[in-house]
């Protein structure tokens, strides 16, 4: 037997790939329609498309980032792939007038529904629902179709029409639902029986939860003006069946369309909830082609920002001390106090950090720390120079060492900075207090002896008082060097492994990452108070505003502003306090003079202003 030779079984594999069928992913993209673009999770947004190739067919999901570009306003937003597989995975509720003006139609009726269901891939997920003078749900979500057929067997005639409380509980049903969320409701009546909602209540909901109702009116005695209307306020479609044999295919050019979408993700640089019509544009590279449409941003009283869609990815978030910016530190991103993002990097990562007027300073293990300058007015951030700042510095210290900034003052003069020394010096870390007006180094010492993987947290005020923590120990340096208080943890059983201080020295704040309890000293060593407070591990940040007024911490109840004698001024409560305890994820909080705040949950940013 001859064997087969490597270039034989090349030449056939090729052979074998041309007789494939093309699919949809691989077809040439001619044409690029953008359908509508949710924002419901402002200011992310989600863009949900479909294209077309030269036949006018579907031609599959364009690669994201890569060949995509959206501009918003004009300017250039990165787009960010779902990773879908046909088409975006869709949450479709069912729902199906049983009054009793369809005794004459419902059996046909259900048998389009059956069609439909048989319609449903993988990708989807259902309800059934019916309503005549009241709403009930026959089956929950599922993707199983013979559920799905089991629960249409349940519906029967009877009753009234409520036709506003069976969307209105769609939207329920849908708000905790991930991906594309469509209604898909017939009725052949004019609501009359509707006890939740009104038609008004209703209305507040249609445009801005991201839920696209499309409405099918059949036979002659339904209201057509009301079900046009809340298919055109959710980005849906009115269709009207003039007989029940119609339905059918209306079904099915409703699940056709929405098997023909994709989507992609980004975060709009502007993020005021101003209630203002925003337009946005959306290319394709290789074909050149480009789609335009508009969303409506949300209005709100404050503001809530996002870099991500993912509900567990977490930023710490810090805010300037006059509460003029705002930033996601690990992202350099810098925004204005009206939601306007100025400056976005990709993430690296910072344990924690300190926001001033023009400067970003954090720290982290791998270099212990670093300085970053950003510009408003030009809308750029920059890693600053350490050695050219500390070159010709006035001062004795070590100028050959490697100095990383852990700490800036409020007021931008005095920065805290480490240095690994080596093997031959006593102490593992040293410091140095670096005053920026003066161009000279105030003090460098070590603090601690001993073995440990990486300095703590350090802080810095603007009478040049700095505090820095060793292995869970704080340690409170004047400004001629003098470590002035020592707070270890195995005499006072707290591990500072969160740190704040006030601008002006007289309160430092702290707690373990992972402990149940937060507290606050004065500078000399009087404990203020000490609360309970559980934290997600390496969550729980800690803050004070530089004037000394508001004391503030996070934990899995959300945030909490304090006065300095420990009272309570802020805390999320009823839902709010609920919806903090479900994001699994670390979060963070900081406060300004003026009383504005930001805090962290899960991957959003929220800004809020104390009353007065």
């Amino acid at each position: 037997m001859r064997a087969i030779q490597p270039w034989a079984i090349v030449g056939l594999f090729a052979i074998l790939l041309a007789l494939l069928p093309v699919t949809a992913a691989a077809q040439d993209i001619t044409d690029v329609s953008v359908e509508w673009v949710d924002a419901s999770e402002f200011p992310v947004n989600i863009v949900y498309y479909s294209t077309n190739d030269s036949a006018g067919q579907p031609a599959g999901a364009m690669w994201v980032p890569d060949q995509v570009s959206i501009y918003e306003g004009g300017v250039e937003h990165r787009p960010w792939s779902f990773e879908d597989d046909d088409h975006a995975p869709a949450h479709i509720s069912v729902i199906i007038d049983s009054s009793g003006s369809m005794e004459g139609s419902l059996e046909e009726v259900l048998e389009a529904a059956r069609m439909l269901i048989d319609q449903f891939d993988d990708q989807d997920r259902a309800e059934i629902v019916d309503f005549d003078s009241a709403v009930v749900t026959r089956r929950s979500f599922t993707d199983d179709p013979g559920a799905m057929r089991s629960a249409l067997e349940e519906i029967e005639v009877g009753g009234g029409t409520a036709l506003y409380d069976a969307v209105a509980t769609a939207f329920d049903h849908l708000a905790s639902r991930e991906g594309m969320k469509a209604v898909l409701v017939l009725s052949d009546g004019e609501d009359e029986n509707s006890t939740a909602y009104t038609y008004d209540a209703l209305k507040e909901r249609l445009a801005g939860e991201g839920v696209r109702v499309f409405t099918i009116a059949l036979g002659e005695g339904v209201d057509t003006a009301t079900m046009s209307e809340i298919a055109e306020l959710s980005g849906g479609t009115f269709y009207r069946a003039a007989e029940v044999a119609d339905v059918e295919d209306i079904y099915t050019e409703v699940i056709t369309y929405l098997h023909s979408l994709h989507r992609m993700w980004y975060s709009t640089s502007q993020g005021m909830f101003d209630g203002s019509r925003r337009q946005i544009e959306v290319g394709h590279h290789p074909s050149g082609s480009a789609a335009v449409a508009s969303y409506k941003a949300p209005r709100g009283e404050f503001w809530s920002h996002a870099l991500d869609i993912r509900r567990n990815n977490h930023d710490p978030v810090e805010i300037s001390p006059d509460g003029r910016y705002a930033a996601f530190i690990q992202h350099r991103a810098v925004v204005t106090e009206d939601g306007e993002r100025l400056t976005y990097h990709d993430w690296e990562e910072l344990y924690g950090a300190e926001l001033t007027s023009n400067f970003l300073c954090g720290y982290l293990h791998r270099d212990y720390g670093a300085l970053f300058r950003y510009e408003p007015g030009r809308g750029r951030i920059a890693e600053a120079d350490i050695g050219a700042m500390l070159d010709g510095a006035a001062g004795e210290f070590h100028a050959e060492w490697a100095w990383h900034p852990k700490a800036i003052s409020p007021g931008e003069r005095y920065v805290v900075m480490a240095a690994d020394p080596g093997d031959e010096f006593d102490y593992d870390y040293y410091f140095m207090l670096f005053d920026r007006t003066e161009g000279r180094v105030l003090w460098e010492r070590g603090l601690y002896i001993g073995e440990f993987d990486e300095p703590g947290p350090a802080a810095a005020a603007d009478t040049g008082r700095a505090a820095v923590v060793q292995e869970d120990n704080l340690y409170i340096v004047e400004p001629s060097g003098e470590v002035s208080l020592s707070l270890t943890w195995p005499d006072t059983g707290k591990r500072w492994q969160r740190l704040a201080m006030s601008g002006d020295g007289a309160y430092v704040m702290g707690r373990n990452r992972t402990g149940d309890s937060v507290w606050a000293y004065r500078a000399d060593g009087t404990l203020l108070w000490e609360k309970r407070s559980q934290a997600y591990e390496h969550g729980a940040y800690v803050s004070i505003s530089p004037n000394g007024r508001y004391f503030a911490y996070a934990d899995r109840l959300g945030p909490h502003i304090l006065s300095a004698d420990g009272s309570v001024i802020f805390e999320l409560t009823g839902t709010a306090t609920e919806a903090a305890e479900r994001i699994d994820a670390p979060r963070s909080v900081d406060v300004a003079n003026d009383g504005s705040f930001v805090y962290a949950l899960g991957s959003r940013m929220y800004y809020r202003q104390l009353a007065d």
